[in-house]
């Protein structure tokens, strides 16, 4: 049987293929097509065939929270943990937690029926992330330990268990030397002790050992020099924030490439495009740009490993606060995907990685998700608008995609937009294949609040936009596969260089790089 997935484009792309070639129309369709222009062009003539109009999907095509599973996997998890099978403990945990019901959070355009649930217990999710503090104890991960236990507090831990979380807590804050947080919480599991439901004999004994351990962490802090309090008021854990470490800072920026070295220079030639070049030597090891992509994806392979904003790989895992299928190292990174693009993609997951695009496709998706319907409108038409003055007028070819200001800003999407597509290079059937796609993607984001976004009704999108954004999607289609970076992860095992291995897990849109 075919494992094809019923969301499959190039399913969609055959058919349509041997529907025109049934109908002895290929030649005609191809004469005319090969006439047009620009992509707004391209996509008009697509989407006025009506070739999507043989798709049919749910309004709604993703993994939602399930809170049967989400226990059944806890379980699984206390299971392997009683035999001290840490990793797998780890990973039941981690999936749990994301199975479990979530708060969903704001600016959700689209809820389904989670979210009509006037008293819905979130309890699953506080006992996945207290279960997956223990495993965490254990393997010495202190301080992803603390953030699981805060995390367990947020979501309304059991009152007669929460002893048990603030004296693993003190326990992580000893053991990282962090003595006066540490005295802090165990003698916030001293006073939570009087809801527990342990038996006397246990009950008694516990709070002997808690007892010890004030007296320990008291005279650790007593003997603390007020050198040592100065020394450690900065010193806490890093119990909040992306994991990701920071890229180096660049010294000597350019007024006009802020991601390169004041020395890197834009140039252009007519048969080379634009470039970057450096007008002195440069040493091995010399930093000249430091850029964070405008646009990012992570392959599917690696969703449950990585974290979907920064690519970092993730050892505990935060969960999407509405489907199951991604995941984040922080409430940070979690926001910042929430506010930029997983909120138009999120409910549409299962619909998009399922048609198959490839990576280029899906980071052109990405491109547009995060950028917003009214963005993508404005600066689209402002560089249109550019382009269509004569170089006498102030627009050499070497400045295509600077601002207004003269600068060449990798933030702003017109650096994206304006890379080389090589249109003119590309055969007839290249072009109407990456237009049936562009228009089967439309498709998918008038499925998402993509549009509402946009101010446009998103069950009656117009015409013109459609175009707009259609078209738009085909630049991309285009000048990505020769312009986009793979995000690659590099494994040192044991510090040495010479075995080093290096995988791709994720593409992103760099303006400068590119």
């Amino acid at each position: 049987m075919s494992n094809t997935s019923q969301y499959d484009f190039e399913t969609f792309y055959h058919g349509v293929c041997s529907d025109l070639q049934a109908r002895g129309e290929v030649h005609s369709m191809s004469k005319h097509f090969s006439m047009l222009e620009d992509d707004n062009e391209r996509m008009k003539f697509v989407l006025e065939k009506n070739f999507i109009n043989s798709l049919h999907w749910k309004d709604f095509n993703f993994s939602p929270k399930d809170r049967q599973e989400s226990q059944k996997l806890r379980n699984l998890g206390n299971q392997v943990y009683q035999k001290n099978r840490l990793n797998e403990a780890l990973e039941y945990y981690s999936q749990s937690i994301c199975l479990a019901p979530h708060p969903l959070p704001p600016n959700t355009y689209i809820n389904h029926s989670q979210d009509l649930e006037d008293n819905y217990s979130y309890e699953e999710l506080a006992l996945g992330y207290a279960n997956r503090s223990a495993v965490l104890f254990q393997m010495k991960e202190y301080e992803l330990c603390i953030r699981d236990i805060t995390r367990a507090f947020n979501y309304s831990y059991p009152n007669n268990l929460m002893y048990k979380l603030f004296e693993r807590k003190a326990r992580c804050q000893r053991a990282i030397k962090d003595y006066a947080r540490g005295l802090e919480s165990m003698k916030e599991a001293e006073m939570w002790m009087k809801y527990s439901t342990l038996s006397e004999t246990k009950s008694v004994s516990f709070k002997k050992e808690i007892a010890k351990n004030i007296d320990f962490l008291t005279e650790k802090v007593n003997s603390m020099t007020i050198e040592d309090v100065k020394n450690s008021a900065g010193f806490g854990p890093q119990t909040s924030g992306c994991l990701a470490k920071c890229p180096p800072n660049l010294g000597n920026k350019s007024a006009e490439i802020p991601c390169a070295r004041a020395d890197v220079k834009i140039k252009f030639h007519p048969d080379k495009g634009r470039f970057l070049v450096v007008d002195k030597d440069v040493k091995p090891g010399e930093i000249l740009m430091v850029e964070k992509p405008y646009s990012s994806i992570l392959l599917p392979e690696y969703y449950s490993t990585h974290c979907q904003t920064c690519c970092q790989r993730v050892l505990a895992p935060m969960p999407c606060c509405c489907c199951s299928k991604v995941r984040f190292c922080s409430e940070e990174c979690r926001v910042e995907a929430w506010e930029s693009f997983h909120k138009i993609e999120c409910q549409q997951l299962d619909l998009i990685l399922g048609a198959n695009l490839g990576k280029n496709s899906m980071l052109a998706f990405r491109i547009l998700t995060s950028s917003g319907k009214i963005y993508l409108e404005y600066v689209v038409n402002k560089v249109k608008d550019e382009m269509m003055k004569p170089e006498t007028e102030g627009n050499p070819p070497e400045k295509l995609g600077f601002n207004e200001d003269g600068v060449y800003d990798s933030a702003d999407y017109r650096t994206i937009y304006t890379l080389v597509g090589n249109t003119k290079q590309r055969g007839v059937g290249d072009l109407f294949k990456r237009g049936l796609m562009a228009a089967f993607m439309l498709k998918m984001l008038e499925l998402t609040p993509f549009f509402f976004n946009g101010g446009s009704d998103p069950r009656n999108v117009k015409l013109q936009d459609k175009v707009l954004v259609g078209g738009i999607m085909l630049t991309h289609l285009q000048n990505l596969p020769c312009n986009a970076h793979e995000v690659a992860e590099i494994e040192i095992p044991g510090g040495s260089v010479k075995d080093s291995s290096q995988t791709e897990i994720g593409a992103a849109s760099f303006g400068t790089l590119s």
